[in-house]
This record gives C-alpha cells, sequence and structure tokens, in this order.
C-alpha cells in the first residue's frame, strides 16, 4: 500500500531509520610508549536519559545505572588508562554528540570540584599534570536520527607503574 494508506500504531513505519534508545559507547584513543590504543569506554559507566522530544512519546528518564559520583565509581580494565609517554587523548563516539563536556577529578581529593577540559575540535583533550590517579568524567547530548538523549561516561588515568 502506499505510505499515506499505512496506519500508523505509534511505533514508526517500517521504512523510517530506528531511533536507538541507548548511548553510543566513547572509544579513548592515545599513542603511549606501548604503541597506539583505542580503548572502549562503555556507555553503561554513567547515566542515560532519554529526550523529552525524542526516542519516547513524552520523554522519559532512565534509572542511574551506576549513580555513585564519580571518585567512587570502580574502575577496571575497560576504563583505566595507565599514562605512560602520553599527555592527550581523543575522545569518538559513533555518533558525535551535539556538546560535550569534560571534567577532572584528583582522585585523592575526595573535595575537589573538578576542573573543565577543554574539547578540541578533533575530539582531543590534555590530561591534568602531575603523577595522581584522575578522574574523567564525559557528558554529552545526542539530538540526531539515530541517537537523541544525554549521557554521562567515566574513565580513569592512572600513573604509569
Amino acid at each position: 500500500p502506499a505510505e499515506n494508506e499505512i496506519p500508523d500504531r505509534g511505533s514508526g513505519k517500517w521504512w523510517e531509520p530506528e531511533v536507538v534508545n541507548q548511548a553510543p559507547d566513547m572509544y579513548v584513543q592515545y599513542e603511549s610508549t606501548y604503541g597506539l590504543t583505542s580503548q572502549i569506554i562503555p556507555y553503561h559507566t554513567g547515566t542515560w536519559r532519554y529526550g523529552d522530544d525524542g526516542a519516547q512519546q513524552g520523554g522519559m528518564t532512565n534509572a542511574a545505572l551506576d549513580g555513585q559520583k564519580p571518585q567512587n565509581w570502580v574502575y577496571d580494565e575497560y576504563n583505566t588508562l595507565t599514562r605512560a609517554g602520553f599527555d592527550t587523548v581523543t575522545l569518538t563516539f559513533a555518533a558525535a554528540p551535539e556538546d560535550i563536556t569534560v571534567t577532572a577529578y584528583l582522585r585523592s581529593d575526595p573535595e575537589d570540584t573538578g576542573t573543565q577540559i577543554p574539547v578540541e575540535a578533533d575530539g582531543s583533550i590534555a590530561l591534568l599534570d602531575g603523577d595522581g590517579d584522575v578522574v574523567y568524567t564525559v557528558s554529552g547530548t545526542w539530538n540526531s536520527e539515530a541517537y537523541q538523549g544525554w549521557a554521562v561516561y567515566g574513565f580513569l588515568v592512572t600513573a604509569a607503574e
């Protein structure tokens, strides 16, 4: 049947691209003394909220998946970078966010309110100077055909052993 003869039952039309109701994973790329690395930081290291105008009619909020303050997050091999010969990393996503904010926290200081880190046009950020462990949180907003919503990612940068 013609497009205008197919009833819309609220689930979208089969010929339209489906909106993805999850955040894209983030990749952290850097070149260290060990070589070029591209490390995945899964979107579930933070929170994900559907956009009010987007994927879910009327909008809704997903419960925080990790919910803790960045200082208390648990870091494993998937979201820990050992700093060895690099001062910058590049953040990339399957779909680029409309806006992105990066904040760094000293892990040793629970009172640290965070330092805003500028993000270059290519997604690269300069890491904080020093040898201590630093927690980085990255928040992004998507309002594209494929991704709609807001997400927070976290990773830890530790000193080389």
